[in-house]
Order: C-alpha cells, then sequence, then structure tokens
C-alpha cells in the first residue's frame, strides 16, 4: 500500500489516502488532473483514479442494512388477505340478504325482491347468502356448513344464518341463540320441492314451514311420500310456455305447407284431364 496526496480542489478527502499501487497500464490519462488544475508533479498520474474509485462507492441496496426502511415494528407486515367470509360478511353486516354477483341468470332483480321479503318474514333475525357454488371441490371453505360458521364468528350476531346455491337446490342453515325447528324446515324442502322449484320457492317454502308450526310434521309427511314412489311435479316456468308456444307455432308451420304441397299437387293431376277432354278444332 502506498500514500497519495491529494491536492486541492479534490473535495474533502483526507491529505493521505491508502491506495493500492495500480498497474501503469491501468493509469489514465494524464488530462484530468490538469482539468483540475493540478499540475504533473504534485499529482501522479495514477491519483485520478483513486479520486474516481473513492467518490464512486457504488450502489446502495435500501432494501437491507440500517438506512432500509421498515414498519415501526421493525418487521414488514403481510399485506391483508380479503377471504370469501370476509366479503360476505361485510355485506351481511349492512344488508341480511346477501346475493352473489355471479349469479344474475338464476336470480333476477325482481327474484332478489321476493328473497328479500321472505326473509323479512322470519320471526328471528335471519342472515341469508346466496351463492354461486359452495361445494365446489377447489372452494377453500368446502361447505355450506363451515361458510356459516365463518360468518356467524365474524358478525358475532343471534339469529338463523342461511346458505343457498343460486340454483335452490339444498338449502342449510343453522340458529345461534334462538330455538327454532330450522332443520326439518330445511329438509322438508328436498322431498316436497320439485328439482327446478328455484331459490325463491326454496326460501319461501323454508320460512312458511317455520311460521307454520308444522315444519316436522311437515317433513315428516314428505319423507314419507318419497318413500311411496311420490314425486312433485316441475313446475311450468314461462320459459317452457314460449317453448310450447314456439313448437306449436312450428307444428302450425308444416301443417300449412303440407296441405299447400297437396294442393299443387292435385292441381297439377287435373289439367291434364281438362286438356284431354277438350275436342281440338
Amino acid at each position: 500500500m502506498t500514500a497519495v496526496a491529494l491536492g486541492a480542489g479534490f473535495g474533502p478527502f483526507a491529505s493521505a489516502v491508502p491506495v493500492q499501487a495500480l498497474p501503469r497500464a491501468a493509469v489514465p490519462v494524464r488530462e484530468f488532473a490538469q482539468a483540475a488544475g493540478v499540475g504533473q508533479t504534485a499529482v501522479p498520474p495514477r491519483v485520478p483514479t483513486a479520486v474516481v474509485a473513492l467518490a464512486s462507492p457504488g450502489p446502495t441496496d435500501r432494501t437491507r442494512g440500517p438506512g432500509a426502511r421498515r414498519s415501526p415494528d421493525g418487521t414488514t407486515p403481510a399485506p391483508a388477505v380479503v377471504t370469501k367470509a370476509d366479503y360476505i360478511a361485510g355485506q351481511l353486516a349492512h344488508d341480511p340478504v346477501f346475493i352473489s354477483d355471479h349469479v344474475p341468470r338464476d336470480v333476477s332483480p325482481e327474484d332478489a325482491e321476493r328473497i328479500r321479503a321472505a326473509v323479512r318474514g322470519m320471526p328471528v333475525p335471519t342472515y341469508l347468502a346466496v351463492v354461486a357454488d359452495t361445494q365446489a371441490e377447489d372452494d377453500p371453505l368446502k361447505s355450506p356448513t363451515a361458510l356459516i360458521a365463518l360468518l356467524h364468528d365474524k358478525l358475532q350476531r343471534p339469529g338463523v344464518y342461511v346458505v343457498m346455491p343460486s340454483n335452490g337446490i339444498g338449502v342449510d342453515a343453522q340458529q345461534f341463540g334462538t330455538n327454532l325447528p330450522i332443520g326439518p324446515a330445511a329438509d322438508e324442502i328436498i322431498y316436497s320441492q320439485p328439482y327446478n322449484a328455484g331459490p325463491v320457492r326454496a326460501i319461501q317454502r323454508f320460512v312458511d314451514n317455520i311460521r307454520s308450526g308444522r315444519a316436522q310434521q311437515r317433513y315428516d309427511e314428505a319423507h314419507a311420500r318419497s318413500k311411496s314412489g311420490w314425486e312433485p311435479k316441475p313446475y311450468r316456468e314461462a320459459r317452457d310456455t314460449i317453448d310450447d308456444a314456439q313448437q306449436a307455432g312450428a307444428i302450425s308451420g308444416l301443417v300449412v305447407a303440407a296441405l299447400g304441397v297437396a294442393f299443387v299437387a292435385w292441381r297439377s293431376r287435373r289439367r291434364p284431364a281438362r286438356t284431354r277432354g277438350k275436342r281440338v278444332r
């Protein structure tokens, strides 16, 4: 190591800085020292290299070391994750009926109003979540029962919690702090309602079972009928009536077309006979 004296005009560096001697091939041009106002005799040619090296300490990493930005407790907090249950619970805190945005085809705005009207008829506070699919394989909640438990843990409110798929097939309910026959009221729907009952009829039947005071009797009767082979008839929907009308129109069109073809064929057979009966003059 050799000590090199730095002349004036090179910044607040010490007068003697240990600098490792560099080979002569690495010495830069002497114009650098001349531009700084230092003679060649006062500053050896290798000084500019040492100055440049000292003036450029290299890139700094703000993510490490004592100067890195950190939270007040000295750790970097993990980003908050909003789960499915968090979102639904936040909506139920303001509206006791949550209807997923992913089910517009199954639940129209008119259906949503009828669902809310049915929930308002419950004798105790009731929270209903209508979701797209509560039993998907990739759903972290995996079951409506798990979702209900999470919703109650987050809301911490007594009452009846109901989770129902948008197609209305399968109504799951649990109660906290109340004493209602919600089990028979929900299970009765499986046997009394057809597969196309839909979410509106399903929740209406659930509320009606609760209010009737005969939820257990209704369940027993419907279950006994199902054992004998009885099945509820599917509801005729508006689209079914439209389909019937379209089919009737198509059949009528085919009949008219067939009659037209028969008439043309009949006319074509009569014309040659009339021609043969005339005398040619």
